[in-house]
């Protein structure tokens, strides 16, 4: 019936004689017309990060995108010094790699054009890494809980997608759990290090970040 528009109302007139009037055709009761949307699962570690940038073999350091921290050796922090992390991603030959390192130092700069994070590690990479690809810790490969009644998605077209309270006649089809586990992305930086130990608050804008993040 339509292409476009879910909730309108619609009723068919059939008749196999074209003299009868129309208004004497037989006609089906009301139909709704609904939209379907198809959703695919992935994923995502709870700690971690991922490439602001490509970095090639033999680096020691890496730029990444923001990530919990507070100050050194908080045991809420995604990463410390001295820690193992696993870096998993495309290669810049496009092929998938991962590798395993030992940070050596964190450095999280604060400036007029916002904050940036650097990773540095105590022995170089034996592999190179496009951007996106992810960071997380080694020792904990934890991941979101996937609950469809945190989602929103049903609070995006109105409480009942069956068309009260707003409801726009929406139904969701799960239809499949992706292999593939995401990288963490937190776009929001919690509390920094700052003047030794004082603490600044910063929110990034990385919505061209995310938006890349998600095509990748």
């Amino acid at each position: 019936f339509t292409d476009y528009y879910s909730g309108d109302n619609y009723k068919v007139l059939c008749n196999t004689d074209p003299l009868v009037p129309i208004g004497n055709s037989a006609e089906t009761i009301c139909m709704v017309a609904w939209k379907r949307h198809g959703i695919e699962r992935y994923s995502m570690y709870k700690k971690g990060s991922f490439l602001s940038l490509n970095v090639a073999a033999g680096a020691t350091k890496l730029n990444v995108s923001c990530f919990d921290y507070n100050m050194a050796g908080n045991s809420n922090n995604d990463f410390n010094n001295g820690d193992n992390m696993i870096i998993w991603g495309k290669n810049l030959s496009g092929m998938d790699v991962s590798e395993e390192k030992q940070i050596s130092n964190i450095m999280i700069t604060i400036s007029d054009l916002g904050v940036s994070y650097e990773i540095i590690l105590t022995s170089p990479l034996t592999n190179s890494f496009q951007k996106y690809s992810g960071i997380r810790p080694t020792s904990d490969d934890d991941v979101y809980a996937f609950n469809e009644n945190e989602l929103f998605l049903l609070n995006a077209y109105g409480k009942s997608s069956c068309g009260e309270e707003g409801g726009v006649f929406v139904e969701y089809e799960y239809l499949s759990d992706n292999p593939t586990i995401l990288p963490s992305a937190d776009f929001n930086c919690i509390s920094l290090p700052y003047n030794q130990g004082g603490f600044a608050f910063v929110e990034q804008n990385n919505w061209n970040q995310y938006k890349a993040f998600q095509e990748y």
